[in-house]
């Protein structure tokens, strides 16, 4: 999900949310494939500055592939916290608390020669 308007600059400045991505690669033989889903944050200054590392997670599924059936991928999203799930709320992918420090003091990063 990206913003309708990037409030705060071009991407990944004003955010990017994956509920849910997956690589359409047989999990026979390619690691991460079909059996796996990833959520993600992508934020940060620039391209080179992505802190999705930070912010990301991924769910396999045992004895089958997610191309095996149908799934629901959903978003939860509170002022304290963000988390993504597949089939239901105990399924969780990634979880990300929004209590205490903030996403800047979080990054790590430098504002030196960034406006």
């Amino acid at each position: 999900m990206l913003p309708q308007d990037s409030v705060y600059g071009v991407w990944p400045k004003s955010g990017e949310v994956d509920i849910a991505e997956s690589r359409g690669n047989s999990p026979e033989t390619y690691n991460d494939g079909r059996d796996t889903v990833y959520s993600a944050l992508h934020w940060g200054l620039s391209f080179n500055t992505d802190m999705f590392l930070q912010t990301n997670n991924q769910r396999y599924i045992r004895r089958t592939d997610y191309s095996q059936g149908f799934h629901t991928f959903g978003l939860e999203w509170s002022q304290n916290y963000l988390y993504t799930y597949v089939d239901n709320r105990l399924l969780q992918v990634l979880s990300v608390g929004f209590g205490g420090e903030n996403m800047w003091a979080r990054s790590g990063l430098s504002a030196e020669g960034y406006s």
